[in-house]
């Protein structure tokens, strides 16, 4: 069982969906644990921290596609940061994580997702100029494009927490819907780089409460999020 009433937050998973990654305070300190299964269509087994990153109270984990890759937000050095963990097979422990110095800034940067295999990433950050930012990776020095992103999700409320297929053409972010509470948008384009059109909310899933911190398969059959609709920050999950 991955929730248990108490604090549950931020799920993740490989692109097969036979692990998870999420935080709890389950043990009275908000840490990372996972959990990893044999078929998609298994329960979760009972998760197990991954004490090796403690030493950074990680947050906002997100795991690449192919599970080698942990990018968290970390604020050991005084300022919250994005981080990068890798592991050289799905059965390894995590390295240490690594701050990506070419995201940072003198605001907080968290939150950040992964697409186009790895090669960009979408993240929040407090710098002016926007909340959701891109950044595409030039194989030679690293993250250095970074822009805000732009058109019909530009709106008057903050953005945060996104997910991007990997084609980098559909984000999944928590906004502000029409019930006045956090909820989930979705917005498309035509191009990875492009604007996007105006977001359209995910009334489906939505809890009626603040509902939060979305991941999709690239399919975009499977959802797993986070609500305080029962009055815990618990997950959910939802197919079509």
């Amino acid at each position: 069982m991955l929730s248990i009433g108490s604090f549950e937050d931020d799920p993740t998973l490989t692109g097969d969906e036979l692990e998870i990654v999420f935080q709890s305070d389950r043990d009275g300190t908000p840490r990372l644990w996972h959990s990893i299964r044999t078929a998609r269509s298994d329960a979760w087994p009972t998760p197990t921290v991954i004490a090796e990153l403690d030493a950074y109270a990680p947050n906002t984990p997100e795991l690449s596609r192919d599970g080698l890759r942990l990018r968290l937000t970390s604020a050991v050095d005084g300022n919250e940061d994005l981080y990068v963990s890798t592991r050289a097979d799905r059965a390894a422990a995590w390295q240490t994580p690594i701050r990506i110095a070419s995201l940072a800034s003198p605001e907080r940067e968290t939150s950040s997702a992964e697409f186009m295999d790895g090669r960009a990433l979408v993240f929040f950050s407090d710098r002016p100029g926007g909340d959701l930012w891109e950044s595409f990776d030039d194989e030679c020095m690293g993250f250095v494009t970074t822009r805000p992103l732009s058109g019909g999700i530009i709106r008057g409320e903050i953005k945060a927490n996104p997910w991007m297929r990997n084609d980098g053409l559909v984000l999944v972010y928590q906004g502000m819907g029409s019930a006045g509470n956090g909820d989930l948008l979705v917005a498309t384009r035509a191009q990875a780089g492009g604007a996007f059109d105006a977001p359209v909310e995910l009334t489906s899933i939505s809890t009626g409460a603040t509902d939060d911190d979305p991941w999709l398969n690239d399919a975009m059959d499977a959802i797993y999020f986070v609500s305080a609709i029962s009055g815990d920050v618990e997950l959910y999950y939802a197919t079509r």
